[in-house]
């Protein structure tokens, strides 16, 4: 018996047949074998997706797949033989997920857009994320258990009810949002609005930051922001390195929530309420890392290549520019050295968009290079990354 298989980054996926039962169960098992002869991977995934039927014999060969790699797991399993694995207990004893819902995006309005994925409307009352890259059963399931924790500190967020395959992308989210706009949206209809939805907006990361996580459910953002750091390392020359090294150990540790990523498209409109919907960046440290994300996002974009704010935000460059000092100046109105804040605030926001096009993109040599023009000085002038 010939078995699709595929590997990917040491996952060795098998695709199962209609039927596991005596009559093919020793076809199976030597075709089982077969393909570990040319592998070793660290973990096996059984897609039952064509799955129809499996006796106690084709049991006992998924329990053989189970002895041999402890970390096997069964997914896209229809109802009926995901009743059978529940039934003889299969589901306790290993990683055993049900069949997904299809859903098309095609004709839905895109409305929102992150770090990890896209926002679509898919009927009056529900929305679905879609997520970009890596394993993204895994990354939802991250983003659902970071979501129920923020919602537990008290943090307005939405948490998805539902996974789904997309058919013309990959998986998805689905939250429950009632005519729900994004903020930029909301924004975009009402300018004339901007100091309210600007203070609005300055209460809610006000409200992100002042939560404390007391465990390690949530991830450190230095120790991040320390890999960040040393990513960049070819493009800085060695005393400026050192330097900033030197300056990220200045910050203090912090168990403080921070989103990471709190800009108007991932903050959505409920009765006049906001809630965040893409916790996936969310992490724990000091607030400095969510205003320089906010000043990457806003400004540090915008003049390392002219346009990007509107072709990611539907806003002007001097618009996001705005948006971002009238809440800068919001959030340290009780500071008396706001400009040295300022300067800080855009080292660090303008080494987490160095980052990303060195790491993402090293064939983008002269917007590196901008980058790195904007980063020299300031690690010279700056002394330390606190407030």
């Amino acid at each position: 018996m010939e078995l699709l298989h595929h590997l990917d980054n040491q996952t060795l996926t098998i695709t199962l047949p209609e039927r596991i039962d005596t009559s093919n169960a020793s076809l199976f098992d030597n075709g089982v074998e077969a393909i570990l002869a040319n592998y070793t991977p660290e973990s096996i995934i059984l897609d039952a997706g064509n799955l129809t039927y499996i006796s106690s014999v084709g049991l006992r060969c998924i329990l053989a797949i189970k002895k041999q790699y402890n970390d096997t797991r069964i997914s896209e399993c229809q109802k009926d033989v995901y009743d059978i694995f529940k039934m003889t207990g299969f589901t306790e004893m290993m990683d055993i997920s049900k069949a997904l819902r299809v859903i098309s995006i095609e004709g839905k309005e895109l409305i929102g857009k992150g770090a990890y994925g896209k926002v679509y409307r898919i009927s009056d009352d529900t929305v679905v994320k879609s997520f970009y890259k890596g394993n993204p059963i895994s990354d939802i399931d991250r983003e659902r258990r970071l979501a129920r924790k923020a919602f537990l500190l008290g943090i307005p967020t939405a948490i998805s009810y539902d996974i789904v395959k997309i058919k013309e992308e990959k998986f998805g989210a689905v939250y429950e949002l009632i005519n729900a706009d994004s903020l930029l949206k909301t924004l975009q209809k009402n300018m004339q609005k901007l100091d309210i939805y600007v203070e609005m907006y300055v209460k809610l990361l006000q409200t992100i930051n002042s939560k404390e996580v007391k465990d390690n459910s949530i991830p450190s953002i230095k120790i991040d922001l320390q890999r960040r750091v040393d990513d960049v390392k070819g493009a800085l020359d060695e005393k400026r390195f050192a330097k900033l090294q030197s300056l990220i150990d200045t910050i203090p540790e912090s168990n403080h929530l921070v989103h990471g990523d709190c800009h108007f498209k991932n903050i959505f409109m409920v009765n006049n309420e906001p809630i965040i919907i893409d916790m996936d960046t969310m992490g724990k440290g000091h607030p400095i890392y969510e205003v320089a994300a906010l000043y990457r996002t806003y400004i540090a974009y915008e003049e390392n290549k002219p346009g990007d704010s509107l072709a990611f935000l539907g806003m002007e460059g001097e618009l996001t520019r705005k948006l971002f000092m009238d809440a800068f100046n919001l959030l340290f109105k009780d500071y008396s050295n706001k400009d040295e804040i300022l300067e800080k605030v855009k080292l660090l926001g303008n080494l987490f968009l160095l980052n990303h096009i060195y790491r993402k993109h090293p064939e983008f040599t002269d917007r590196i290079q901008k980058s790195i023009e904007v980063i020299n000085p300031l690690i010279d002038k700056v002394n330390d990354l606190t407030y």
